[in-house]
């Protein structure tokens, strides 16, 4: 096995794609309509899926140049390939291996968000996650 950082990325949006009264008078279906307000394509706290990057594994290499797993793993992560990431609760420091950091950010031209899941898999520890967490969450 191995140090890995399992990354799952989507875009998502709390809008729906047409109005929810796109039938009506006074309606269309871009929500434009003279009838239209804000709440003709709200999700009403839900979100919809646009896109699905997927899940990427990063793997540590023994050769890596920051020495430890847990050093790799706190400058990729805390670096600019993610937004602001948050972190469970901890328990005395520590974090399984179901535990997840997450963070998200908004698209600045469109009505959409990316949202970022991060697991530690493989041989991390629950103290070496904990660390990790403590240092990017």
């Amino acid at each position: 096995m191995a140090y890995k950082i399992e990354v799952s990325k989507r875009d998502l949006s709390m809008h729906a794609e047409e109005c929810a009264w796109k039938n009506e008078d006074g309606h269309n279906a871009e929500g434009t309509g003279e009838a239209c307000d804000e709440m003709c394509k709200t999700l009403d706290g839900d979100t919809r899926e646009i896109r699905d990057y997927g899940t990427s594994t990063y793997e540590f290499d023994d050769g890596e140049e920051y020495g430890s797993p847990v050093e790799w793993a706190a400058a990729y992560l805390g670096g600019y390939n993610f937004p602001a990431l948050s972190a469970p609760q901890l328990t005395n420091g520590q974090a399984s291996e179901s535990d997840w950091l997450s963070g998200s950010e908004d698209d600045p031209y469109k009505d959409e968000f990316t949202e970022y899941h991060i697991y530690l898999t493989g041989d991390w520890t629950d103290t070496e996650r904990g660390t990790v967490f403590e240092k990017v969450g």
